[in-house]
C-alpha cells in the first residue's frame, strides 16, 4: 500500500500546476485603434477596440491587469499628444513579458506602417512627466515596432524622453523608430534627454534592460539640436543611431550597430554639453563593444572605455569596430579612461579594430598619476590608419601591452584599396592585414573567434588571425554583418 506521502506529492504538483496555467490563461490580447476604437468596447477582437491602451491618458474603460498581457495597436494609426504621458507601471513574468506592439496583418491604408505615439511638438506635463513612455519600476515588458515622435523638452528637467526608464529591469524595446525630439526656448542647456533614456547611473544595475533592431534619430529636429539617443541600456544591439549629438552613454553592451554623423554635421546647441559617440562603463562586471561601424563623429568622445567609474574596477572589451572619418575633442578614435577609480584599477582589450583618422587613434588617459590609472590595458591586432601618433599613453600608470598592430598612412591605406566604400576591408590576399594577426583565442571571449562579418578566425583557407575587424575571404566584398553603409 502507498503512503499518505507518496500520494500526496504528485497532488500538490498537479495542484500547483493548474495552478500556474490558470494565471497564465487568464492573460488576453487587447486590439487598440484611435481612429475607429472605443474604450467601452470589450477590446478582444480586431472588430471591436479600444481607443486607448489602459495606461494612456483618456482612458475611459474598465480593465484588469493580467502578467502576460498583449497590447496590440493597429498599424498606421496615430495616437496624438492628447494620450501621453502613457506610465506602464505593471508588467509580465519570467515565461510571459506583457508585449506592446503590432499584428502587422492589422492596420489602416494600403500596407502595414507602423503605429505612432506623437507628442505633436507640445508640452505634455511638467518634470520629467513631460516624457511619452514611462517604464516604472517594472519588469518583463516589450515595446516593439513603435513609431515615438514629436517629444517637446520644455525645461532643464533631466531625462525627459521618448522612453524613460525608471527603474525598470527585464525589458526590451525592439524594431522601433524614435525620432523628432524638440527643445523649447525655455532649454537653456543640454543633458541626457530625447531618446531611449536609463533614469539611474550605471547599466550594470538594470542589464537585462535592451534596445534591438530600431533606429534612433534627431535629423528632423526643428528647433535645436539636442539630446541623447540612448542611455544606461544594458545592451544595444543590430541598431542605427544617427544625426545625434550623443548616441550612446553609460550603455554596458554595444554590438552589431550603426553610428554616424554623431555631433556632425550638426552640433549640439550647448557647446559645453560632453558629447559622447559610445561611452561605456562596466561597474565591477565585464562589457563588450563590437561588431559595430562608426563613423562621421565630432563628439567631445568617441568610443569612450571607463572600467573604474565611481570605485569599480570591471573589464571592458572592444573589438571588431570599424571606425572612420572620427574628429571632435581631440581623444582619438578610442579614449580609455581610469576616472572615478583608483591605482590600477580595471581592465581593458582592445583588439581586431580598424580605426581611421588624421589624428591619433587609442589614447590612454591616466587621471591622476601614481593613484588613478586603469591597471591593465592590451592593444593587439588593430589596424590604425592614420597620419598622426597611432597611440597617445599618459605618464604615471601603466605601459600598455602592444601586439602586432598595423600602422598605415591614409595614402598607404587608400593605395592598397582599404576604403570607406568597402569599411576599410582587405580587397586581395595579399593586402596588408591578411594572415599578419597575433591569435588571440587565449584572451577567452569566444566572440573573438568571428570578424565582424561572422567569418570565422582564422579562416578555412588559412591557419593565421588578420589584423583589423575583418578576416579576408576570397567571395565578393559586403558590408559587415550584412549591416548598411552609409556614406
Amino acid at each position: 500500500m502507498k503512503s499518505m506521502r507518496n500520494i500526496a506529492l504528485p497532488i500538490l504538483a498537479l495542484v500547483l500546476l493548474s495552478a500556474l496555467t490558470c494565471v497564465n490563461a487568464l492573460a488576453a490580447t487587447y486590439y487598440i485603434d484611435y481612429a475607429s476604437g472605443s474604450d467601452s468596447n470589450k477590446g478582444t477582437l480586431e472588430t471591436t477596440p479600444w481607443q486607448h491602451q489602459p495606461y494612456m491618458q483618456g482612458w475611459t474603460g474598465n480593465y484588469t491587469h493580467q502578467p502576460g498581457d498583449r497590447f496590440i495597436f493597429k498599424g498606421g494609426v496615430t495616437w496624438p499628444h492628447t494620450c501621453f504621458q502613457m506610465t506602464i507601471s505593471t508588467g509580465g513574468s519570467a515565461t510571459a513579458s506583457d508585449y506592446y506592439g503590432v499584428d502587422k496583418s492589422w492596420y489602416s491604408g494600403s500596407s502595414w506602417s507602423r503605429p505612432i505615439f506623437s507628442g505633436d511638438s507640445v508640452t505634455l506635463a511638467s518634470g520629467q512627466n513631460a516624457s511619452i513612455i514611462t517604464l516604472y519600476e517594472t519588469t518583463y515588458v516589450t515595446i516593439d515596432n513603435i513609431e515615438i515622435t514629436g517629444l517637446l523638452i520644455d525645461s532643464n528637467t533631466f531625462a525627459v524622453s521618448s522612453i524613460l526608464n525608471q527603474s525598470s529591469n527585464f525589458v526590451t524595446i525592439q524594431n522601433c523608430y524614435i525620432h523628432h525630439w524638440d527643445a523649447s526656448s525655455n532649454v537653456t542647456q543640454d543633458d541626457a534627454r530625447g531618446g531611449i533614456i536609463g533614469n539611474f547611473w550605471s547599466p550594470f544595475t538594470n542589464d537585462h534592460f535592451i534596445v534591438d533592431s530600431c533606429i534612433i534619430t534627431n535629423a528632423d529636429n526643428t528647433t535645436k539640436m539636442n539630446g541623447v539617443a540612448t542611455r544606461c541600456v544594458g545592451t544595444v544591439k543590430n541598431t542605427t543611431i544617427h544625426d545625434v549629438p550623443t548616441a550612446d552613454l553609460f550603455d554596458s553592451n554595444v554590438h552589431d550597430c550603426v553610428f554616424y554623423n554623431i555631433n556632425y554635421p550638426v552640433s549640439d546647441f550647448d557647446p559645453a554639453y560632453h558629447t559622447n559617440l559610445a561611452y561605456t562603463s562596466p561597474g565591477n562586471g565585464t562589457s563588450s563593444v563590437y561588431n559595430n561601424i562608426f563613423h562621421d563623429s565630432q563628439a567631445g568622445a568617441q568610443l569612450y572605455l571607463e572600467p573604474c567609474y565611481n570605485n569599480t574596477n570591471g573589464t571592458i572589451y572592444a573589438f571588431n569596430n570599424v571606425m572612420y572619418n572620427i574628429g571632435g575633442g581631440g581623444g582619438g578614435d578610442i579614449l580609455a579612461d581610469s576616472e572615478g577609480g583608483g591605482a590600477g584599477c580595471g581592465t581593458v582589450y582592445i583588439f581586431d579594430n580598424t580605426l581611421q583618422s588624421t589624428g591619433s587613434l587609442i589614447r590612454y588617459l591616466v587621471r591622476t598619476a601614481g593613484s588613478s590609472y586603469i591597471g591593465k590595458m592590451v592593444i593587439a591586432n588593430n589596424h590604425l590608419i592614420t597620419d598622426g601618433s597611432p597611440f597617445v599613453v599618459g605618464s604615471g600608470g601603466i605601459t600598455p601591452t602592444t601586439t602586432q598592430n598595423l600602422t598605415q598612412s591614409n595614402a598607404g591605406a587608400t593605395s592598397q584599396g582599404y576604403l570607406p566604400v568597402n569599411g576599410y576591408a582587405p580587397v586581395s590576399p595579399s593586402s596588408a592585414t591578411v594572415g599578419a594577426g597575433a591569435n588571440l583565442t587565449s584572451v577567452g571571449q569566444q566572440s573573438l573567434d568571428s570578424d565582424i562579418r561572422n567569418n570565422p578566425r582564422p579562416s578555412a583557407t588559412s591557419s593565421k588571425w588578420d589584423i583589423g575587424a575583418y578576416q579576408f575571404q576570397t567571395s565578393a566584398i559586403v558590408p559587415p554583418g550584412g549591416l548598411r553603409l552609409v556614406q
